[in-house]
């Protein structure tokens, strides 16, 4: 094999791997993350008995996010004491 065919060789290598390297990185799906912020009060989210979270903003951020497929993380915001 001679100097040229050794580099039309090597030249077809790289594009092959490039090809199968770009190709997985574009079949990755997007992160779908959805960030809530609430407080904590009987009206919103809070813990329950069982010491699991509960309230009415807990059942629709819960039920949104298991119809929209997303991963929902939550933060639960600094309340004032008066």
């Amino acid at each position: 094999m001679n100097a040229s065919c050794s580099q039309k060789l090597q030249f077809a290598v790289v594009a092959i791997l490039s090809a199968i390297i770009l190709s997985a990185c574009s079949q990755q799906e997007p992160e779908n993350e959805w960030v809530v912020l609430t407080r904590n009060a009987a009206t919103t989210w809070y813990e329950g008995r069982d010491g699991l979270a509960a309230g009415p903003e807990h059942d629709l951020v819960m039920s949104f996010a298991s119809l929209s497929n997303t991963n929902t993380k939550v933060t639960l915001a600094a309340t004032e004491k008066g």
